[in-house]
């Protein structure tokens, strides 16, 4: 009895621990599935899927449904530590993301306005929803890009043209 409630205290605090990333990603209400291939299991069977199942309603709900073995515990410690790497993924990868969006945003000489809707549309986590909103923005800027970069080039031109007028600047 008592290796038992020892190893659910155990399962409990990791639990706790790791409940930041697993709500930083959105993972309580999009589901475990949505981790990249590196962080599924090498087998993924059905008890794995219950697994996750019972992650995601502890962290809903708060009910503990997982069994008390030591195999379980090992599982839950090797799922929740693939959990902080895939954080550390995402948090990279939304990084650059924003990064180029904004990097495009300037070049193609954005709207605050239209700049500050995109921002209000998403919920500012780690979810894949918010990488997939970042994803498509980019591609749209990209596309836009493309198809204006003639106008994007004449229109920096011109502001080379500006610049070299108040320097005193003859071309």
């Amino acid at each position: 009895e008592k290796v038992y409630s020892d190893r659910k205290a155990a399962m409990v605090s990791c639990l706790q621990e790791a409940r930041p990333h697993v709500v930083d990603m959105m993972l309580d209400e999009e589901g475990f599935h949505t981790l990249e291939a590196e962080c599924t299991y090498s087998s993924s069977t059905e008890y794995h899927q219950q697994f996750d199942e019972k992650l995601a309603i502890f962290y809903r709900t708060g009910e503990f449904l997982l069994q008390t073995r030591r195999q379980d515990l090992q599982l839950l410690q090797s799922r929740l530590s693939k959990v902080g790497h895939e954080k550390e993924v995402r948090r990279a990868q939304l990084a650059a993301t924003g990064a180029e969006i904004a990097r495009l945003w300037t070049l193609l000489r954005t709207p605050s306005a239209e700049r500050e809707a995109f921002q209000a549309s998403f919920k500012m986590n780690l979810s894949m929803a918010t990488l997939s909103k970042g994803l498509d923005e980019l591609a749209r800027l990209k596309l836009i890009r493309t198809s204006s970069l003639g106008r994007v080039v004449s229109s920096i031109r011109n502001d080379i043209l500006c610049l070299w007028e108040e320097a005193g600047i003859e071309d």
